[in-house]
């Protein structure tokens, strides 16, 4: 494990040493924690305080590599002329390869360190470019290195494709790398406080946690990273805390597909009190926790629950996941139409033979479709005919709804035994995809409006 430095490279100030070659000014860099260090480079400073053991350096053929050539290894010799002479005659036209003495800069930089040459980015095969470099510098990195970045003489869309690369490395890299520091020296100022303070900047990267994490949970759910930012931060408060709880089962129940628990799950979340949360939790986790709750707005009954936790696990793409809940919802919606219990196992089972008829009593069930045949068709519920459905005696439109209605409900039950028992049917991805797809707009017309009675 090493504690590695990236800094960036910039180019000349107006003053030249008694050799004619560049110089940046020397400025007294003063860091948060009081330590001042007097030195014409920022990242001499850092390596200083930071007690850094390699350096990756960023720069253009026309930035001040002889000033830091001679700032790290104190030579003023022919290899310093001859860097400097390149540098200063170097435009957007030098080739990066021309480059030279790249090894005696990293030499000078310390052991394990590396130059980076970037172009200027004028048009997008050289931002191309210098988007592949800056974001394979994980090569030069080993497993749980800590990473101290310096912005100082960062210029152009660099910063920003760092911020790139330092997020995969957070994110998606397997080896582990801590950031530990984002340092900006404010030379800006100099002149007028009479030192460059140097600050921190990490919380960039703590925003960008909390962005991920509000990614994660409206796309999937999952409000893990961010139950974790709430209870994690050292200010958090009680309604922090409360929420990061709720949310933390809500996932659970989420990802085992509890969907008997969904609705009570749901209740929860709306009792966070987000008025009383830290700063990012009332700024970031409110207003995604309010468009996921969104959903879930006209959901009154289980079934309704169940139905719209479909629809979500299928915009997700989480096909198995919205068949399941989607078939549970069809036996919610029959206890309901009927006055069974729709958390008693008993009832659900006798809910599920009055759906696919195989109980005598469908004079239980029989008033809600002829009381509501002209609605249900008016808004989309399917209506097969009887050649389609194999009935061969006669029947009225409110009896096709309901045989229409068991059709559709055995065509997803069928899918997720299917994928549950990985059975191989006859059934296609595509096909059992559509199926999901078109039962989600059939059953809405059922579901979704409370007229049970």
């Amino acid at each position: 494990m090493s504690r590695v430095l990236v800094s960036f490279l910039g180019t000349s100030r107006p003053e030249k040493t008694d050799s004619g070659y560049r110089q940046y000014r020397r400025a007294k860099y003063t860091f948060p924690d009081g330590e001042c260090i007097e030195s014409s480079f920022v990242a001499l400073a850092l390596k200083k305080h930071y007690q850094i053991d390699k350096i990756i350096l960023i720069g253009t053929p026309k930035s001040m590599w002889e000033e830091v050539y001679y700032a790290f290894s104190g030579c003023v010799d022919d290899v310093y002329a001859e860097i400097g002479e390149f540098c200063e005659s170097a435009n957007h036209k030098t080739k990066l390869d021309d480059f030279p003495h790249i090894n005696e800069i990293e030499k000078s930089l310390g052991n394990g360190s590396k130059v980076v040459l970037v172009n200027y980015g004028l048009d997008s095969r050289e931002m191309d470019e210098n988007s592949k470099k800056v974001l394979s510098l994980e090569q030069f990195l080993e497993p749980n290195d800590e990473l101290f970045v310096d912005i100082t003489h960062s210029f152009r869309s660099l910063p920003l494709l760092l911020m790139n690369s330092l997020i995969f490395l957070r994110n998606v890299s397997s080896k582990r790398i801590s950031i530990c520091s984002i340092s900006y020296g404010m030379l800006d100022i100099t002149q007028e406080m009479g030192r460059t303070p140097v600050i921190e900047m990490k919380s960039i990267l703590e925003i960008n946690d909390w962005i991920s994490g509000a990614s994660e949970f409206m796309g999937s759910g999952n409000a893990y990273k961010i139950a974790d930012l709430l209870d994690g931060n050292a200010a958090a408060t009680q309604s922090d805390l409360y929420a990061a709880k709720v949310l933390r089962e809500f996932s659970d129940v989420l990802n085992f597909n509890y969907i008997g628990a969904i609705q009570e799950q749901v209740k929860n979340i709306r009792k966070i009190n987000f008025e009383q949360m830290s700063e990012y939790g009332r700024l970031i986790a409110k207003p995604i926790v309010d468009a996921f709750l969104d959903r879930f707005k006209r959901a009154k009954l289980l079934s309704q629950y169940q139905y719209y936790l479909a629809e979500f696990q299928f915009a997700q793409r989480h096909y198995a996941a919205a068949s399941l809940c989607l078939s549970e919802a069809y036996v919610s919606f029959m206890a309901e139409c009927v006055a069974y219990k729709v958390d008693d196992k008993q009832d659900r089972l006798r809910a599920k033979n009055l759906l696919i008829g195989k109980c005598g009593k469908q004079n239980l069930v029989d008033p809600f479709f002829e009381n509501n045949c002209s609605y249900l068709k008016k808004n989309g519920a399917l209506l097969l005919g009887k050649k389609a459905l194999g009935v061969m005696q006669p029947c009225d439109e409110s009896q096709l709804l309901k045989l229409s209605l068991r059709k559709c409900y055995t065509d997803v039950t069928d899918i997720r035994n299917e994928v549950a028992h990985s059975l191989k049917g006859d059934y296609s991805l595509d096909t059992m995809i559509k199926t999901i797809r078109d039962n989600l707009q059939y059953v809405k017309p059922y579901i979704v409006p409370d007229r049970r009675k």
